[in-house]
């Protein structure tokens, strides 16, 4: 029985920690899923509208699982995140139901994009890690009742572990929103020719990439973008009103030391006479660059290196 409940744990304690740190690695994305169940859920605005609240609020949701995966793992506060595993998996198993039955969204995000799951396979897993969970509570919870809990010094001895579980893990989120992910599990990432994927005659792929279109004044100018030859700068802005001095400048000394075209990608309305500027989803944008403002560099098509600007 006791290696029942070791196993649990560690199964249980190795979802979390990969759970936690393939959603902290991407706050971005993390953030846009946190706001499409409170859109789903009727509460959209319950992080105000600007990125800030859900930035944080992402970087948080993300650091407490991965430190309670590590503290399921290495034994750490015992009793604690017995209960907390448990919690939190109550609360996961009925959002998950949910979100297959009355309030459906397209995709859990369980696993950020590095593994998709349907709500109904998201809902059977949380099952499963409820059914851990409960082991290791049981377990838990009758231990600590026989031997009389753990001790305060005990306990005294283990809390620096978790702080420094923590904030080794707020400041990877923290880095990786101020950067990009540590690991793009994106369709975008470095290395994918866009141009194999747009018009390349395999029926197969990410949709995501063959639906990528942008758009100038003429009208469509994906297949003229992405077959110009040498290395193309797209400078990204979600919202051309948004960008901010420090911004416009780094995007200017950039344009200044490029090694070839310069073009501005936008999500907004092009003013007139704004020359070699595009539109592109919002979406897409975010999805590509993981950010609101940033460089995505093009060679023959391909992508070759991305960079947030803020």
């Amino acid at each position: 029985m006791k290696w029942v409940v070791v196993i649990c744990r560690l199964l249980l304690g190795l979802t979390f920690v990969f759970s936690g740190f393939v959603k902290t690695i991407d706050p971005w994305g993390t953030a846009l899923k946190i706001t499409e169940y409170l859109n789903v859920w009727g509460i959209g605005g319950l992080l105000g509208d600007g990125d800030g609240l859900r930035i944080a609020a992402s970087i948080v949701m993300c650091a407490a699982e991965f430190t309670l995966g590590l503290m399921l793992l290495l034994g750490v506060w015992k009793r604690f995140s017995a209960w907390a595993a448990l919690a939190v998996m109550c609360v996961f198993t009925v959002v998950t139901f949910l979100s297959a039955t009355v309030l459906p969204v397209e995709e859990c995000g369980c696993f950020g994009d590095a593994i998709t799951l349907s709500p109904w396979a998201s809902f059977g897993k949380n099952v499963v890690l409820l059914a851990l969970a409960l082991v290791v509570w049981v377990a838990t919870v009758t231990t600590t009742m026989v031997a009389g809990y753990v001790k305060g010094s005990h306990k005294r001895k283990e809390w620096p572990a978790v702080v420094v579980f923590t904030c080794l893990t707020v400041g990877l989120g923290v880095w990786c929103y101020r950067h990009l992910p540590l690991i793009d599990f994106l369709p975008y990432k470095v290395g994918t020719d866009l141009r194999e994927a747009r018009f390349g005659e395999s029926e197969g792929g990410d949709i995501r990439l063959r639906e990528f279109t942008i758009f100038n004044a003429d009208g469509d100018g994906t297949w003229d973008l992405l077959n110009d030859p040498g290395r193309t700068y797209l400078l990204m802005v979600s919202k051309l009103e948004n960008v901010t001095p420090r911004v416009k400048v780094q995007f200017e000394k950039m344009a200044q030391a490029a090694s070839g075209r310069v073009i501005t990608v936008t999500s907004s309305p092009i003013p007139d006479g704004l020359a070699d500027t595009y539109n592109l989803d919002s979406g897409t944008m975010i999805t590509m660059l993981r950010a609101r403002t940033g460089v995505v560099v093009l060679e023959n098509g391909i992508i070759v290196d991305k960079k947030q600007i803020n």
